[in-house]
């Protein structure tokens, strides 16, 4: 048996955590049209009836329907993102 102190463990577990981090993966043009188009065959499919999938809005999902429906009732514009917030 060998002895490790406290410091040693909280060391080594914020390295491991650190090396276990998820990479951000950032979507370039085409995966974003094609994110669009599985939305719109999605609400396609809801509005037909035919797909009942109870998916409730993510926080990016929300911020996104927040900027088309201002858009539409004229107190906005959908703007570029250089980053994503969420």
């Amino acid at each position: 048996m060998f002895e490790v102190d406290i410091c040693q463990i909280e060391l080594i577990l914020g390295i491991v955590k650190l090396k276990f981090k998820p990479k951000r993966i950032f979507m370039n043009v085409d995966q974003h049209i094609k994110v669009a188009e599985w939305h719109l065959e999605q609400a396609r499919l809801h509005a037909a009836g035919e797909h009942h999938c109870g998916c409730p809005a993510n926080e990016h999902d929300q911020k996104a329907i927040d900027a088309v429906e201002a858009a539409l009732a004229g107190e906005g514009t959908i703007k570029s993102e250089n980053s994503c917030n969420v």
